[in-house]
């Protein structure tokens, strides 16, 4: 299973500490920074003052640990090394460590580098204007003999040949983090993690807050930047969240699929069908507006609704309204002979709030979905019963469906 890790890498002063610190306790996983160096000190036996001093800021002589660090080397090798080399190696194994235990926060030390190959990190860079920079660094360590100016400098001097030297690569660099690459098109969905690969961002005195930054994190977190709906880790956190805190008797679930969504995209090309999705979501998330619910995107065409104490019926009269919804969006198509417009099905199922927290309901409203697909699409299933608007409900089993579930408008 994958972990989500954000690096943060950052000029000195720029509060990048301050930053990733907030960006954990939000989303409620560790933070590694002083931590860091603790776990250091064990692996290495170096002090804990000798690690803060040169573990980021190290006089690199050679070039010889770069392919040695990230390798396979055996550590039999480590005595040949220099101090600073020495303390790079034990720095890589117990960042890997770190990440492979779960979701962190690692602050500096070239772990957006050692990291780089994970598909399931986050890495950022905070850097800052020099007045902001200079302005925090008198209000956290007081004025000092050196000139600000020149602190900074040299501080961000140390740390880029530091960098330079253990990667091969401009520490600082927006092109090392691309911005857009992964912030506005290359969110994939794996097995309901986000894969996000590296974003740069930029603070200076007139920008964000902290506050508002690490509430930016926790929006990538959570939000599927292409739709604008929330994504299957916000659906994860709100189940846990509804059938832990809020423990109702019953939840229904309502799951969506645009109707022969891989004909579209053949057809008009994958570019209209992510048009195509954004218009669709929008048009169901207006609908749950109106009563304050929220969709999340399941993966793929799919997406999720779910509805803490609603009975089935309610929950099938409002799949209803959705399936209408979709319908009015009027996205034509001329790819296939039977349908002239986007359409999209839908399964409702009901359960209990451990069927919630396990996740077993949004199953059993897929499997409803499933019976839609093979029912003729364009409809609403619910135990195993189809739902079409304007025509009586059919039993998959040919029996009448059951009593005080709302027929479609």
């Amino acid at each position: 299973m994958t972990n989500k890790v954000i690096t943060i890498s950052r000029q000195f002063g720029s509060g990048g500490r301050t930053i990733g610190k907030a960006v954990a306790e939000k989303l409620g996983i560790p933070y590694y920074d002083k931590e860091l160096v603790d776990a250091v000190a064990k692996e290495s036996g170096f002090s804990h003052e000798f690690i803060e001093e040169i573990g980021e800021y190290a006089s690199v002589t050679s070039s010889f640990l770069f392919n040695i660090a990230v390798s396979s080397h055996p550590m039999g090798l480590i005595d040949t090394m220099s101090v600073s080399d020495k303390l790079y190696v034990c720095q890589t194994n117990v960042i890997r460590d770190l990440a492979n235990k779960g979701p962190c926060v690692i602050v500096g030390r070239c772990a957006d580098f050692i990291l780089k190959d994970r598909p399931d990190c986050l890495h950022v860079f905070i850097h800052a204007d020099n007045a902001h920079r200079a302005a925090r660094i008198r209000e956290r360590y007081g004025e000092t003999k050196q000139p600000m100016e020149k602190r900074l400098q040299e501080k961000d001097s140390k740390r880029k040949v530091y960098y330079k030297h253990y990667t091969n690569c401009n520490w600082g660099d927006a092109e090392n983090y691309d911005l857009f690459k992964h912030f506005l098109l290359r969110f994939s969905i794996v097995a309901g993690f986000i894969s996000i690969r590296h974003i740069f961002i930029r603070q200076s005195a007139n920008e964000r807050s902290v506050k508002e930054m690490s509430n930016a994190f926790v929006k990538l977190a959570y939000n599927d930047v292409m739709t604008g709906t929330l994504n299957k880790k916000a659906l994860e956190t709100y189940c846990a969240f509804v059938a832990e805190k809020l423990t109702p008797e019953r939840v229904s679930v309502i799951i969506y699929d645009v109707d022969d969504f891989k004909s579209y995209n053949d057809h008009y090309s994958h570019m209209k069908g992510d048009e195509a999705l954004k218009r669709v979501a929008g048009s169901v998330v207006r609908v749950l507006e109106r009563s304050d619910r929220y969709l999340f995107r399941f993966g793929g065409e799919e997406f999720v609704v779910v509805l803490p104490d609603a009975a089935e019926d309610e929950a099938c009269r409002i799949a209803g309204e959705l399936l209408e919804a979709v319908r009015a969006t009027a996205i034509p198509r001329n790819d296939l002979p039977d349908k002239s417009v986007v359409t999209a099905s839908f399964g409702v199922a009901c359960g209990s709030s451990k069927e919630l927290s396990d996740l077993s309901v949004i199953t059993k409203a897929d499997q409803q979905l499933y019976i839609c697909k093979n029912g003729g699409k364009d409809c609403v299933a619910t135990d195993d019963v189809i739902y079409r608007s304007g025509q009586a409900a059919s039993s998959s089993a040919g029996t009448s469906p059951r009593a005080g579930v709302a027929p479609m408008i």
